[in-house]
């Protein structure tokens, strides 16, 4: 940030404020894959909370953590937009929705799949 400030002839503390507002921007490393389960009340009365803890468990990894191989990223979201099929989470790009503690594993599996790099 101080080299992007100095670029953009800005305060320091005005570039921080900038990327500190806006959640999408992280400050810190992020996992190659970034995790948003959606936390909207209606994600939340249809068990988010619960999908929150399987995901926790399975990856061994907290809200705002990375797992230790660098492949997934957990944060929880105020809202994904699409309160109809709750609960939802997005992956990097990709939106799943309506989801099972079952399907979450489904989905996770599938990164499994993927080459390492």
């Amino acid at each position: 940030m101080r080299e992007l400030a100095r670029e953009l002839e800005m305060p320091l503390a005005e570039v921080d404020g900038i990327a500190s507002f806006y959640r999408m921007l992280s400050r810190r490393p992020r996992g190659r894959h970034v995790i948003r389960l959606c936390d909207s009340l209606s994600c939340r009365i249809n068990d988010s909370l619960d999908i929150y803890y399987h995901l926790h468990k399975r990856l061994g990894i907290s809200k705002n953590e990375t797992t230790p191989d660098g492949k997934f990223s957990l944060e929880i979201v105020n809202c994904l937009g699409c309160c109809d099929t709750s609960p939802n989470m997005m992956i990097d790009s990709t939106l799943y929705r309506g989801l099972t503690l079952e399907r979450v594993d489904e989905i996770l599996d599938s990164f499994r799949e993927e080459a390492p790099k």
